[in-house]
């Protein structure tokens, strides 16, 4: 069963290109709306990777293991290694 006759396949491998585009960018920017909001609590994950990122079943990226998460303390974290 044919759902739509395309004229012009390329237009439709085009239209897929830019949908698929624009879920990673929305992903990424859910990312980062996560850090931002992390920051501003003084909170820095220390641990962000691909697997510490999560989908919800709408596909809501969420930030998980905060295990070497730290907090900030007038512009300084606790743990050694890069200043802020």
């Amino acid at each position: 069963m044919r759902f739509a006759d395309f004229t012009y396949p390329w237009l439709f491998e085009l239209l897929m290109y830019a949908r698929t585009h624009i879920c990673y960018a929305l992903l990424v920017l859910q990312i980062l709306l996560g850090v931002q909001f992390l920051h501003s609590a003084g909170i820095v994950h220390n641990d962000l990777k691909l697997d510490n990122v999560l989908l919800n079943q709408n596909q809501n990226a969420k930030l998980g293991d905060f295990g070497l998460a730290t907090r900030i303390k007038d512009g300084h974290s606790a743990r050694p290694g890069t200043p802020l």
